[in-house]
């Protein structure tokens, strides 16, 4: 089934399998996933990553360092890329190193169209290490639904922030009309965010992450108080603004929307549903 998470045990490799319809095109989703040096910025667990050796555009070595509740270890992956008419496979092997005996992890990318793309994404893995197997093995299905959820929100965010707005001139002050000259150079049109499901009404000035997390919480708190939000959402997403950097990051985001009047109370309360029950699907 399209976008749930299989996980298979054959003797001492454990394999996940999963495939997804995704909004952006192949080429768009490609460059995020062989951009390998920007990991740090955004995959879970990933605490450091750096090309040690290019053999050419399509071939590399890569050094990435883990960190994951108590340990934290780096290894060394040969990346190798394929286009064959628009189709991106790229695969990634790591051997006998400290934490693992083989992992090897391999995305193919079927071209849609130019808004939507099909990825077949799998991760097969074999610990060198007992006490890593105990200690992390029975995190690594979240782990790898997280990781495909990074990918994705990452793609979303470098498409956004490519939109960007048309800036308008402004009407020069005069002594005749002040106020509607000041007025004017206030006025910008909206930028494009989301098209598909929002209407922009004003210009985003600010990042989400500069919402503290007490106003979030308080919000939260006041929706719940007027019956607006279940208990259930409640505690979901006030875990994961506190625990969870890239579900975090999307919480701010649609604070942000809403205090910015992007939204209104009705569809910021519709978007923050939808991402409760997308997160218990994911629990499942």
């Amino acid at each position: 089934m399209f976008g749930k998470l299989s996980v298979m045990r054959k003797f001492s490799t454990t394999t996940f399998r999963t495939s997804k319809y995704l909004p952006f095109s192949a080429e768009q989703f490609q460059k995020t996933v062989i951009d390998v040096e920007k990991y740090v910025e955004f995959v879970p667990a990933c605490t450091e990553s750096k090309i040690t050796t290019r053999i050419s555009e399509n071939e590399f070595y890569a050094r990435l360092k883990v960190g994951y509740q108590v340990y934290e270890d780096s290894y060394i992956s040969h990346v190798v890329q394929e286009n064959t008419n628009g189709r991106y496979r790229i695969i990634s092997v790591s051997k006998d190193n400290n934490i693992f005996k083989y992992l090897r992890s391999e995305w193919t990318i079927y071209p849609m169209s130019n808004t939507k793309c099909k990825i077949d994404y799998s991760l097969d893995y074999n610990f060198n290490n007992f006490l890593y197997q105990q200690a992390v093995g029975m995190f690594m299905g979240t782990l790898s639904q997280k990781t495909l959820n990074a990918f994705e929100n990452r793609t979303r965010s470098l498409l956004m922030s490519a939109q960007k707005p048309i800036k308008k001139e402004a009407t020069p002050i005069t002594a005749a009309n002040p106020q509607i000259a000041q007025a004017n150079q206030e006025i910008q049109p909206a930028p494009s965010i989301m098209a598909s499901i929002l209407k922009p009404r004003k210009l985003i000035n600010s990042l989400p992450s500069l919402i503290l997390n007490e106003v979030i919480l308080s919000r939260l708190t006041q929706l719940k108080s007027e019956g607006k939000l279940s208990d259930l959402a409640f505690h979901m997403l006030s875990e994961k603004i506190l625990r969870d950097q890239t579900a975090g990051y999307q919480i701010r985001y649609l604070f942000n929307l809403e205090k910015e009047r992007v939204l209104d109370e009705a569809s910021f309360l519709n978007h923050l549903k939808s991402f409760v029950e997308r997160e218990k699907s994911y629990a499942i």
